[in-house]
């Protein structure tokens, strides 16, 4: 994924997240000298530049990975999205709605 350049706050993006190496759904909330701080849906919040930052863009089809009951994070695909919530095709079959902060995107 390549980051988009300038974004607005208030915006949701997909912002990264060096811990996991991948992308988490993030809401701009301030433009910094170096980028921007975003606040992750978990809570956590970093200061990125704008290379790290990507548009959001949740569509049906798209390959994920989103998190599971046991907290570790599976690869699917999505199956439709309402509000703030997906519904995700697990690789392994199984099936289930999760929030936007389960949800991860690899580069």
């Amino acid at each position: 994924m390549v980051g988009w350049g300038e974004v607005t706050v208030g915006e949701t993006v997909f912002a990264y997240w060096q811990p996991f190496e991948g992308y988490f759904v993030a809401t701009v909330v301030e433009q910094t000298d170096n980028g921007y701080c975003v606040v992750y849906e978990d809570g956590d919040v970093a200061e990125l530049p704008p290379a790290q930052i990507v548009k959001f863009n949740i569509q049906a089809q798209m390959q994920v990975f989103a998190r599971w009951t046991d907290g570790q994070y599976y690869p699917g695909r999505i199956g439709q999205t309402v509000g703030r919530a997906s519904f995700i095709h697990y690789e392994d079959g199984d099936q289930r709605w999760v929030p936007l902060a389960w949800i991860a995107v690899k580069p």
